[in-house]
């Protein structure tokens, strides 16, 4: 069934279905990531009532970034220095504000991105089942 997932036609030809599938996965993945990350900004944004421009100010990060942040289009790395003014800029207006925080800042940015490692051993089984699953289908 996994290869259903992927688009994989069986009959044609597997390796590119498969690399396609691969390429589909992953970009999925990432979108998936962008719009988490996007969706936590506008959620902490809206309980603080303020804009992306006080985020700007408060986080040092131009309007520009923290736009492209809102809209999905850009990501800052994995405790980057970005990631960190991002979750600076949030601390000080969480706390200028006087509104608790629905969670820690920086765990609930930092949780919408696996380190690396959990990413390639999540890749890894996941490829090893529609492996399985591929072989399966071939055999029948």
């Amino acid at each position: 069934m996994l290869f259903f997932h992927f688009g994989i036609d069986i009959s044609g030809n597997i390796y590119d279905s498969f690399i396609k599938g691969v390429f589909y996965y992953l970009k999925a993945y990432v979108k998936g990531i962008n719009m988490a990350l996007n969706d936590k900004i506008e959620e902490y944004l809206e309980i603080l009532e303020c804009s992306g421009r006080d985020l700007s100010s408060a986080s040092g990060l131009s309007d520009s970034a923290i736009s492209r942040y809102r809209n999905g289009s850009r990501e800052p790395a994995y405790d980057s220095q970005e990631f960190n003014a991002l979750v600076s800029g949030f601390e000080m207006l969480f706390d200028k504000s006087g509104v608790k925080p629905p969670e820690d800042i920086r765990e609930g940015l930092k949780k919408l991105f696996p380190p690396p490692d959990s990413i390639v051993k999540n890749m890894q089984k996941d490829l090893a089942s529609l492996q399985v699953s591929l072989k399966s289908a071939v055999l029948k």
